[in-house]
């Protein structure tokens, strides 16, 4: 099973708090 999940952000400067939760995706698949 395949979920699909996205990551909004409101501004560029979120990047810095929400690049940490992509990195987790990213190794979690």
């Amino acid at each position: 099973m395949t979920a699909l999940v996205g990551v909004i952000m409101g501004s560029k400067s979120d990047w810095s708090t929400l690049s940490h939760t992509a990195e987790m995706l990213e190794k979690l698949g």
